[in-house]
């Protein structure tokens, strides 16, 4: 594909990495039911293997062993995935860092398709249709990053790309790319599945995997002279003897096991850093307890699948129009209120987008980019805006949860939920805020790092909700509700706590560590 017949300002915009959120949340789809159901198979059919003849109806996949087995080869495999993710992160964010977001967004989604062709291979031929073959591909993914490193990599490019009044806006696109694709990803899953065809799912995902690579590497454009890319300039630039300076840098070893730890110690040692983090890890803890919410209804009241799908496809097209619709709105109206004049000189800084000649071609290029960064009036404009934001859906979100726990019936829980729903773009503007408090040079590794803090809050809240529940369903079974609307009145706390003064301080601090390194 010719780079050229695609205008370099659209490849170098936001707007372009929408589809690969896209295509990264389709492939996961068609992974993760399919995946499960084919353990299910193996392990029935090798528990058949070992029983005189028995009768065709009998249904012994729901034997009590069965399940056993079959519960501890997914939840090796979700270990896999998960463990290895989360030890690549580090060395992942260093790279996105040191050589720019394509070249991880390019690398992870290599192995991922390697790792889903293997899925497809164990489930077509008889010879390597096995657990073991099924959690082999685990880990190839895992060491690709699985999800969690692929969205990094694609949130560091919108932070690169997104002025930063904006950025909560993009960040909440590629959220809705996620929504659409799991809402299309069980449909197919579904047809499929009806005549076993799981060979033709994991086949759809590494092909979801494929068009992703050929993607990110002949559309998307990096709009950033990567660290690594600077440090190559200044050696062919410097003098034998500062050459030798360079030279001294640590070893291989030493510099793989440092960039394990990295992403977390960046998060760790800011105090803003350590607040949002804390923010976001009870924030999906509290998401989770739509995962009750089936169970909840069935035990209060009775609930038929047909009305829990109806639900969730409610709240899903209600957190859309909250991105898609409220959120702009607000936005648009915050800016003309409140800070017209930075935005006004924000939005120009980056209505051109970068050139197909520049930041990768030019040192002089590079440093023109550099002072186009955010000024400190546009820093706490932005954190201001975002701040605002968070607070009011998160109020929202607990709002949400109250009403749940106040509802009679199913209609009424398709009420509080849409409503609840409307507080969805807190997720975003907490994640913008993200980028708005990490050094710029150091935007890979920190959102590595929280995309390792997202890993452990979602095999957190599972555990910790469910466990919750059953504790109190015989004495207080809506304690649940309660427990998750504090914690997201315990987020917007938090982010009250926080001021824009803070994210000021630790950009001219950036700046001046800069200055006096030069």
């Amino acid at each position: 594909m010719d780079q050229s017949t695609l205008p370099a300002s659209w490849r170098s915009r936001s707007a372009a990495v929408l589809p690969l959120a896209f295509l990264q949340s389709l492939a996961f789809g068609f992974i993760e039911l399919p995946a499960i159901y084919l353990f299910r198979e193996l392990e029935c059919e090798r528990y058949a293997s070992g029983l005189p003849p028995h009768l065709p109806e009998d249904d012994i996949c729901r034997d009590p062993a069965v399940q056993k087995a079959y519960s501890i080869d997914v939840a090796i495999y979700l270990a896999l995935s998960t463990i290895c993710s989360i030890a690549v992160s580090g060395p992942f964010g260093r790279l996105s860092d040191m050589r720019g977001r394509k070249i991880v967004m390019s690398s992870a989604a290599c192995l991922n398709a390697i790792g889903d062709f293997w899925l497809f291979l164990s489930a077509l031929l008889p010879a390597i249709r096995n657990p073991y073959s099924l959690m082999l591909s685990a880990f190839i993914k895992g060491m690709g990053g699985s999800f969690s490193v692929v969205q990094a990599a694609q949130s560091a490019f919108v932070a690169d790309t997104s002025s930063s009044t904006t950025r909560s806006f993009y960040l909440g696109l590629a959220l809705v790319m996620f929504w659409i694709a799991s809402a299309i990803a069980p449909l197919g899953v579904s047809f499929l599945l009806r005549e076993d065809h799981y060979a033709a799912c994991f086949g759809i995902a590494s092909g979801c995997w494929i068009i992703y690579l050929l993607y990110s590497v002949f559309i998307i454009q990096e709009t950033r002279v990567p660290s690594g890319q600077k440090n190559d300039q200044a050696n062919q630039t410097a003098t034998p003897t500062s050459q030798n300076e360079n030279i001294s840098q640590p070893e291989p070893r030493r510099a793989f096991f440092q960039s394990l730890t990295e992403p977390l110690v960046f998060i760790f040692r800011d105090p803003t850093l350590r607040w949002l983090a804390l923010t976001t890890l009870s924030m999906l803890i509290a998401i989770g307890a739509f995962s009750v919410l089936v169970v909840y209804c069935d035990f209060m009241f009775g609930m038929r699948a047909s009305e829990a799908g109806i639900i969730a496809s409610i709240m899903s097209m209600a957190r859309a129009f909250s991105v898609l619709c409220v959120l702009p709105a607000f936005l648009a109206l915050y800016r003309k209120l409140y800070a017209n004049r930075v935005y006004k000189l924000n939005n120009t800084t980056h209505s051109n987008g970068a050139s197909e000649t520049s930041p990768l071609l030019a040192e002089h290029d590079t440093q023109a980019s550099q002072n186009n960064t955010p000024s400190t009036d546009q820093t706490s404009a932005s954190a201001a805006q975002e701040l605002l934001v968070a607070r009011v859906c998160f109020l929202i979100d607990a709002v949400g949860m109250i009403l749940i726990s106040l509802s009679r019936n199913p209609a009424e829980i398709m009420i509080s939920t849409t409503l609840g729903a409307l507080g969805a773009p807190a997720a975003p503007s907490v994640q913008a805020l993200v980028t708005l408090a990490a050094s710029p040079s150091e935007v890979g590794r920190v959102l590595a790092g929280f995309s390792i803090i997202e890993s452990a809050g979602v095999a957190l809240r599972n555990p910790i909700l469910f466990g919750t529940y059953g504790a109190t369903l015989e004495v207080a079974p809506k304690a649940i509700w309660y427990f998750a609307s504090g914690l997201f009145v315990f987020c917007a706390f938090t982010v009250m706590w926080l001021k824009p003064a803070r994210f000021i301080k630790k950009k001219v601090t950036d700046g001046d560590v800069a200055d006096n390194h030069q």
